[in-house]
């Protein structure tokens, strides 16, 4: 694929989160229990939970990339 294709199906995934999401948070809490709605998205208390879990993700890995990084630098301006 190219990369312009790539770029398109990244944004189009991006904007379906964001309008699932947002509907989740904004507009479900609004809508009666019984709706059948409802059975297309996940309870609440999610709604919190995964984004804090995949922020923690996104923390660790970030934080083991820049070790990782700072490691390989200290090792490199010993050997000079």
């Amino acid at each position: 694929l190219a990369d312009k294709s790539i770029g398109f199906i990244l944004l189009f995934v991006a904007v379906a989160i964001f309008i699932y999401y947002s509907i989740w948070v904004l507009v479900l809490p609004f809508v009666e229990i019984g709706h059948p709605m409802q059975k297309y998205f996940l309870p609440k208390e999610y709604a919190i939970a995964i984004p804090s879990v995949l922020l923690a993700a996104v923390l660790v890995v970030m934080g083991g990339f820049i070790g990782v990084v700072l490691v390989k630098e200290g090792k490199k301006a010993k050997k000079k």
